[in-house]
């Protein structure tokens, strides 16, 4: 890392928040409720879960897509799951809460920090 880091570090950390301000940092029950599934499902080895595709967009009624990132493969429920996930990255998987009409439901890539990381 070079001099200039922590300046382009806070000048990303403004545009990241720029882009989140009106997107998702607003009240939403059901949005909030899928990332309860996904935290409870993940635990402490949860680091981050992105929001994109056309949720941010302001279309609200439809499935969103998250990118799960872990510590490691080992917060997966199991070892067999956290196997496949690290040879085959990223899993995707779904995830619901309510029933139709009031459905909502969500998509996520799983993969590590460090393979999101290396992806990016």
């Amino acid at each position: 890392m070079g001099p200039d880091a922590p300046q382009q570090q806070l000048a990303l950390n403004e545009l990241v928040a720029k882009q989140v301000s009106g997107t998702c940092d607003f009240p939403d029950p059901q949005r909030d409720r899928l990332l309860d599934q996904v935290r409870q499902r993940y635990g402490d080895g949860l680091q981050a879960v992105l929001i994109y595709g056309s949720y941010l967009r302001g279309k609200r009624d439809t499935l969103l897509d998250f990118y799960v990132l872990l510590d490691s493969y080992r917060s997966m429920p199991s070892t067999w799951q956290g196997w496949l996930a690290r040879a085959l990255p990223p899993n995707v998987y779904q995830i619901h809460d309510g029933a139709p009409p009031d459905e909502i439901r969500a998509k996520y890539a799983l993969l590590s920090l460090d393979g999101f990381e290396r992806a990016v």
